[in-house]
């Protein structure tokens, strides 16, 4: 995920500013924005807001669903104690907006707000996050802030798809594992307000922001279930990271293009666009997109019917996921593992009947 504290355009091979963790994880690759995860961008530097804190990875939600274990307990724990601390951060800034909404001090009114929206988001209170947004965004306007009015806009689009998808259960909705609390009108509704800020976003801003604007939209537009919009939106994203020279902008925009690309079942597209996600994340040392390459690849392969290929591909994820220490993916992957070798084994048997 993109952090609201950088500008991840700096982001080169022999640099990692710019990117801050989409998860937990302490390696390269927790610096690198994952696919099928909504970016942010950078908020203006005259807001001194709290550090976002990212979702839990995919790891993390895997592990939880295989079952409570002492880690999990402990990030639990933690989680809690921190939202109690962040609670009283929000109370401090009420007073804050208060003071300045008395004062006539709207520039100051919004920074608050803005810095309140942030806080919710690190709790997962994406409806109070909303609302701090809107505020935000509603005082840019009044000051005329371009700047302020595009980081609200992305905001607003990254809460509100947050909301939709339940959070971080957002992260594991292309494995299956997701729940959402709303149904499914509820969760449309939610996802169409999304899709409308991020195309305010794309509208309003720059090189860089276009590019994050057009990789969120594509994810909005495939969980409306509108996967040709999907795919003109990723490679839209791909046409800007290209002459960006960016490749970690353009590893994300590849790999979100080979899931567009799936879910309208052009395979072939699909599979050449993630293995080159596969190369580029290589390239930077992300492990964790190493891993989930290989994992779609070999789900693509199973799909098709090629079991040996598919087999290849979960035992190369495996190593992958045991080299980063990721508990749960190779939970998961040795699960996928088993079934592959059982198909064979089945093909095996089904071919020596006929």
């Amino acid at each position: 995920m993109l952090h609201g504290d950088d500008d991840w355009s700096k982001y080169s091979l022999e640099e990692d500013e710019g990117l801050l963790p989409s998860n937990r994880m302490r390696d390269r690759s927790a610096m690198m924005p994952q696919i099928d995860t909504p970016q942010r961008v950078a908020h203006p530097i005259q807001i001194n807001a709290a550090k976002r804190v990212g979702l839990p990875n995919r790891d993390a939600m895997v592990l939880e669903r295989f079952g409570p274990s002492n880690e999990t307990q402990r990030i639990l724990q933690s989680l809690m104690q921190n939202n109690s601390a962040l609670t009283t951060r929000v109370a401090d800034l009420n007073k804050l907006v208060a003071a300045a909404k008395r004062g006539g001090k709207l520039e100051q009114e919004a920074h608050a707000h803005y810095c309140k929206g942030v806080l919710y988001d690190n709790m997962e209170k994406w409806k109070s996050a909303i609302e701090s947004y809107k505020e935000y965004n509603g005082l840019c306007r009044r000051l005329g802030d371009t700047e302020g009015i595009c980081v609200a806009a992305n905001c607003l689009g990254v809460s509100y798809y947050n909301y939709a998808v339940g959070g971080s259960a957002g992260t594991v909705r292309a494995m299956g594992l997701s729940e959402c609390s709303h149904n499914d009108y509820e969760q449309t509704q939610l996802m169409e307000k999304s899709v409308l800020h991020h195309k305010v976003h794309l509208e309003l801003s720059n090189e860089m922001g276009q590019f994050v604007a057009y990789s969120n939209l594509g994810l909005g537009y495939l969980s409306l279930k509108q996967s040709k919009l999907a795919l003109e939106s990723h490679q839209g994203a791909l046409a800007l990271a290209i002459p960006m020279n960016n490749p970690a902008a353009q590893s994300l925009a590849v790999g979100n293009l080979a899931i567009a690309s799936a879910a309208m079942q052009d395979w072939e597209t699909a599979r050449a666009c993630m293995d080159k996600h596969l190369q580029l994340a290589h390239d930077l040392d992300n492990m964790e997109g190493e891993s989930v390459a290989c994992q779609t690849i070999g789900q693509m392969a199973s799909e098709a019917g090629d079991y040996v290929e598919a087999a290849h591909y979960f035992e190369q994820a495996r190593k992958i996921a045991i080299q980063a220490g990721e508990k749960g993916m190779l939970k998961l992957i040795n699960c996928s593992i088993g079934i592959t070798q059982g198909n064979i084994k089945m093909k095996e048997f089904m071919s020596q009947l006929i």
